[in-house]
């Protein structure tokens, strides 16, 4: 072909497949697709003046 110097296009090639994993890296997530469950415990913050009833039907702290 007119213009094309030996060795180019296997460069391209290589160059195309070392530069792929970084173009799709943020494509895809290498993280656990499973995050792990919230904690047992729940922290209710009620302001000062407001009344609050447990679960249960007690007044606060809840247990």
């Amino acid at each position: 072909m007119p213009g094309n110097e030996t060795g180019e296009t296997p460069m391209r090639v290589l160059r195309l497949a070392l530069l792929l994993p970084f173009a799709l890296g943020g494509c895809l997530s290498f993280s656990s697709s499973n995050p792990p469950p919230p904690k047992q415990n729940t922290t209710i913050v009620v302001p000062p003046g407001s009344t609050a009833v447990c679960a249960d039907g007690t007044a606060p702290p809840c247990r």
